[in-house]
């Protein structure tokens, strides 16, 4: 709640229910300083949410030091705001025309930047798939993530060597 209230309490009012819009006419449009501050700000609220154990803000601060952050949240901000760059439903829709290969879908259990519902749902629809929710946050470098994913790797490594 308290990473929410300073993202959403850098915009009006009106516009806390949804504050991306926003930003993102301000990463566009603003003044130079307009565009700085609400890059940091987006910079920022995703850093605080990326791992199981949130960092301190002096942690966020040297994570983002050096980092051309109106670059990286103007692409975040787009990305969000454009569903992926695809339709909406894409890959649900398509499902179907991936192979059937050897598929692990690895989803940190307390990501809350992507919704653990969405991994759930993909399982669901594909075929022969494997779901796995380490006890992490939304990065692959969050150190169960990148167990998961190393280890699934070796896995399907191991099985497509025998082929």
């Amino acid at each position: 709640p308290k990473v929410w209230e300073r993202f959403s309490g850098q915009v009006p009012p009106e516009h806390r229910q949804n504050p991306a819009p926003f930003y993102y006419e301000k990463l566009l449009h603003g003044t130079p300083e307009e565009q700085s501050h609400f890059a940091y700000e987006w910079a920022w609220y995703e850093e605080k949410l990326l791992f199981l154990q949130e960092k301190s803000d002096k942690e966020v601060a040297e994570a983002l030091a050096g980092v051309n952050f109106v670059s990286w949240a103007r692409i975040e901000a787009h990305y969000c705001l454009e569903y992926l760059f695809m339709p909406e439903g894409y890959i649900m829709n398509n499902v179907h025309r991936l192979p059937l290969v050897p598929t692990s879908i690895i989803h940190g259990q307390y990501d809350v930047l992507c919704f653990p519902e969405s991994a759930w749902r993909l399982h669901q629809v594909l075929p022969g798939s494997k779901l796995i929710f380490p006890m992490a946050g939304h990065y692959a470098t969050c150190p169960e993530n990148q167990k998961a994913l190393i280890q699934e790797t070796n896995l399907i490594y191991d099985q497509v060597a025998k082929l």
